[in-house]
């Protein structure tokens, strides 16, 4: 059995080793995943960490830290991905141990989330990660006719550089009701544009009366199949939106245009007036909690606000001392009408209810509303319906690592 050594990277040489076993083990070559971190503007050796068995690489996985936005908090999130292990070296439980020191190394570098993209659940769950579902829309693309949109009032256009500013201003005006958008800096955006190679082919804009009034930008087709990579609108200019993701789905070889999208009311609409609409299931995304106090802590502006709202009888049902247990971790959170904090006291607990749940239960409350979890118990319990309400939840494609 070969000694195995788990850290970060060291120097840049170790990093060229790396891309070498990504080309290696994925489709795609070397180049890209060069690209890919070249361009991050959050890319540091520290959050490449490897397994080396008896001094040789075996494995290694891509730390991408990004934040999101619930409401007025913002979460730090680890994302994790190009994951991969040498064939010679498979069986070892290298990238299991990996993932074990990237979440302590994550919990003491204030992370409070951790989020991946992945088919084999399994693999990951042993590690503490766990699903959460979203619906998934799929518009019938092959119904959609370009002659039954008015597209008087709007020009089209693909994006160019010079539209940026533009669109990182809807994006930001858009996504800032959205729980669990991701918070973009022009320096992301440059990056994705460049990283991401011919996404500009399928980055459409709309303007009216000379001003962006709508983005969307289109996935790859493949086999009759595209994503929505991402769209955004101003208000009151749905229509601008509905004639962009027209286009997209009105593509001569493309049958599905597939997207999970914020029910904001607008969106989902927009693609069944487009066609015929079918709802999956997206069950690609597990999270696994990192920091729950910490977590809690930063929520409170965001919390207080949703408390603050509440009428005299719906405060009244509220205890005022709430033990949140998650997985392992527990806090209390002390509900005052103007006034939430956070408890997280090493040993010793003082509350008047206990509410329990799963990393994945908690993490549908936070980004969806506690109507995800699925659990009556959660579902109708009065604290986590004031704290945790349905929102508008988003995960754009372009918003990935």
């Amino acid at each position: 059995m070969p000694r195995l050594e788990v850290r970060q990277v060291n120097n840049r040489e170790e990093m060229d080793k790396v891309f070498d076993l990504l080309g290696h083990v994925f489709p795609e070559d070397r180049s890209f995943f060069q690209k890919r971190l070249d361009y991050d503007a959050a890319y540091d050796l520290e959050t490449t960490w490897i397994a080396l068995a008896d001094g040789e690489l075996a494995a290694s996985v891509q730390l991408f830290p990004y934040r999101i936005q619930i409401g007025a908090s913002e979460l730090l999130v680890g994302g994790i991905g190009s994951v991969a292990a040498d064939p010679a070296y498979r069986g070892l439980g290298a990238v299991q141990a990996i993932l074990a020191e990237m979440s302590l190394w994550m919990q003491s570098h204030g992370f409070d989330l951790s989020l991946l993209f992945t088919g084999i659940h399994a693999f990951y769950r042993k590690a503490g990660w766990e699903t959460v579902t979203a619906p998934l829309y799929v518009l019938d693309a092959e119904s959609v006719r370009m002659e039954d949109i008015d597209a008087a009032s709007y020009q089209i256009s693909r994006f160019e550089t010079g539209d940026l500013d533009e669109v990182i201003g809807i994006c930001e005006r858009y996504n800032r009701r959205n729980a669990n958008a991701r918070v973009r800096s022009r320096e992301y955006w440059e990056g994705l544009l460049k990283w991401t190679g011919g996404i500009m082919e399928r980055f459409w804009v709309a303007r009216k009366e000379g001003r962006i009034a709508a983005y969307a930008i289109g996935g790859k087709e493949n086999q009759g199949e595209m994503d929505l990579l991402d769209c955004a609108y101003l208000d009151e200019e749905s229509e601008a939106i509905k004639l962009l993701l027209s286009m997209l789905a009105a593509g001569e070889s493309v049958k599905r245009l597939e997207a999970t999208l914020p029910e904001d009311g607008i969106l989902p609409e927009v693609f069944r007036q487009l066609g015929p609409v079918q709802t999956a299931c997206n069950d690609e995304t597990m999270w696994k909690v990192i920091g729950l106090p910490a977590m809690l802590a930063k929520l409170v502006p965001e919390l207080t606000n949703r408390v603050a709202a509440l009428t005299g009888e719906e405060l009244a049902a509220l205890p005022e001392r709430l033990l949140l247990r998650c997985g392992a971790e527990r806090a209390i959170l002390v509900l005052k009408p103007n006034a939430i904090t956070v408890q997280a006291s090493p040993w010793g607990l003082s509350y008047d209810e206990e509410i329990k749940c799963t990393s994945a239960e908690f993490c549908a409350m936070l980004t969806q509303g506690v109507q995800a979890t699925g659990r009556e118990s959660l579902i109708n319990h009065p604290a986590l319906q004031a704290l945790f309400p349905k929102q508008r939840y988003v995960m754009w494609i372009t918003e990935r690592y």
